[in-house]
């Protein structure tokens, strides 16, 4: 049990670390620029259980607006 919390808080100091670096690399841009997307599917089949898989036609779409 005490190596899991070792663990565990090995990974909030690397997610920290990580979390540091974007901000830094991110200091001098402008704002993020919000990406619309939709997903239509067209079709979905044949499903297989036993071989766990499935076909699925579809579109994607994506847009954003500059200000």
């Amino acid at each position: 049990m005490h190596g899991g919390l070792l663990l565990c808080e090995e990974n909030v100091h690397i997610t920290i670390n990580i979390t540091r670096v974007l901000d830094k690399l991110l200091t001098n841009y402008r704002i993020p620029t919000v990406i619309d997307t939709n997903m239509n599917i067209n079709s979905l089949g044949p499903i297989s259980n036993f071989e766990m898989s499935y076909t699925m036609d579809c579109y994607f779409r994506q847009g954003s607006k500059n200000k």
